[in-house]
């Protein structure tokens, strides 16, 4: 009878480097469509960095005011206290993630036991997936920093299986912590959060660390249950309005919600989901199983929350970045499993040049140029200015973005309370005479405030920047 024999070792300088290829493709991805004008997906993007900015000023518990999950906020608004503006910061959180996942992505596959060529085209097609980068380049988004906890915790519990020893105590901290935190970023980790459990419990030498980490990851879902119930008597009101908002704007056929997630894999990640079924069969082992047990629960959870009307209200790929992300140790095996061995330089380059294709495909987005363009057009009027305030006229939905743009939003007095009316021109002539710079997209709120000597300094599409 032979005895086991010992995993075989891994070599630093090749992880180090794929972690390098990874993230500088990332970073070269996120660099080309910033320098085509890219600037974020939804004016979602712009709201949540005004509440970044907002909560650096005025910290509350219930950071966000909606379904929206606090832990970006705290984090966004932390940061943007020491750090400023808000835009730059929001930018640079998401583009950190981003780089963060990679290196994660990269320590995940190599605890898998995957080879430095199978690892870097694993996680380079994932990191050069259109979606990874737009999510990576827009500010302020909650998804790539759910990636990069729900890898950290993943990470947390493969390592000692794959060092064949058990869990420390820092290992136990970090993975119910981790957990704890990708929960409080994005919903997709509450789908994952008890396959992840389950691997932990399954996977532990010491079962009683496994459960310390389990309770660990409770604390922010629970949290956020006892703040919804506290505030609103709805423990799951989060739940209710965004089922309340898809029913009022109106709910597609059974078979489109039905459908709506196998159509994007089946379109985008066709090639992720079959290395990674190539991985699970030829990897035989239950951590095969249980490093893909989570990303097929997230999937089989958004088709169910799709159906029941509650799931995203937009750009719904976003919410299929984590399953391609925690797939990609067992694609990584898949691809060992097609080129036994070391996978050549060749095989990598055709797969860059392969996932290329898919970087340069359209990208929904609802973001205006002119937005931006105005907002940045102000910004310099109240930087020659200190005490200057700009009044934005809520009169386009990417007002949010021209407020943002000025990088001083607390120095930005709307016209109105979002929602209501547009103000009289009394009302208008009042509010304006406490700015000295305006930004308005109507023909009346221009001449409004011509007739009080104001002139416009610059147009930008429908907006108008004017100054007294």
């Amino acid at each position: 009878m032979h005895a086991p024999t010992a995993p075989r070792p891994l070599q630093p300088r090749a992880t180090v480097s794929v972690s390098v290829v990874a993230s500088l493709a990332l970073l070269a991805s996120i660099a080309v469509r910033l320098h085509h004008g890219f600037v974020g997906l939804s004016d979602d993007d712009a709201a949540r960095t005004l509440l970044a900015a907002s909560f650096s000023h005025a910290p509350s518990l219930d950071a966000t005011r909606s379904s929206w999950l606090p832990i970006p906020t705290y984090l966004l608004g932390t940061a943007t206290r020491f750090f400023a503006p808000p835009l730059s910061v929001a930018h640079g959180t998401s583009i950190l993630a981003g780089v963060a996942s990679c290196v994660l992505a990269t320590l995940v596959c190599r605890a898998a036991r995957a080879s430095a060529g199978s690892s870097a085209a694993a996680v380079v097609g994932v990191a050069l997936w259109r979606w990874s980068v737009m999510a990576s380049a827009a500010p302020g988004l909650s998804e790539m920093l759910g990636v990069t906890f729900l890898l950290s915790a993943t990470l947390a519990w493969l390592s000692p299986v794959a060092q064949n020893r058990s869990l420390t105590v820092r290992e136990t901290v970090a993975a119910g912590v981790t957990l704890s935190l990708a929960c409080g970023c994005r919903y997709e980790a509450w789908f994952a959060a008890p396959a992840l459990g389950v691997a932990f419990v399954l996977a532990a030498r010491d079962r009683t660390k496994a459960i310390i980490a389990c309770a660990l990851a409770l604390v922010v879902p629970i949290g956020w249950l006892a703040v919804n119930h506290t505030r609103h008597g709805d423990a799951f009101e989060f739940v209710h309005r965004v089922q309340h908002f898809r029913r009022a704007t109106g709910l597609p056929s059974l078979f489109t919600r039905v459908s709506v997630y196998p159509r994007i894999v089946v379109r985008d990640l066709l090639a992720v989901v079959a290395l990674s079924s190539i991985g699970l069969v030829a990897w035989r082992t239950r951590v095969a199983w249980l490093l893909a047990l989570p990303p097929l629960s997230i999937l089989l959870a958004l088709v169910l929350t799709e159906i029941h009307g509650s799931g995203a209200t937009h750009h719904s790929a976003r919410a299929l970045l984590p399953f391609a992300w925690l797939l990609t140790p067992v694609t990584a095996r898949g691809l060992d499993a097609l080129w036994p061995g070391k996978l050549s330089r060749r095989a990598v380059a055709v797969s860059l040049a392969l996932t290329m294709i898919f970087v340069m495909s359209p990208v929904e987005t609802t973001v205006s140029p002119d937005a931006i363009a105005t907002g940045r057009a102000l910004a310099s009027l109240l930087l020659a200015s200190p005490r200057a305030r700009a009044l934005i006229a809520l009169d386009r939905e990417d007002f949010l973005w021209v407020e943002v743009a000025t990088n001083a939003p607390d120095r930005c007095v709307p016209d109105r309370a979002y929602g209501h009316a547009a103000p009289s021109a009394a009302q208008l002539s009042r509010i304006a005479g406490t700015v000295t710079v305006a930004a308005v997209a109507s023909a009346i709120g221009e001449a409004t405030l011509r007739s009080a000597g104001w002139f416009v300094r610059s147009r930008h599409g429908d907006w108008r920047v004017m100054a007294r």
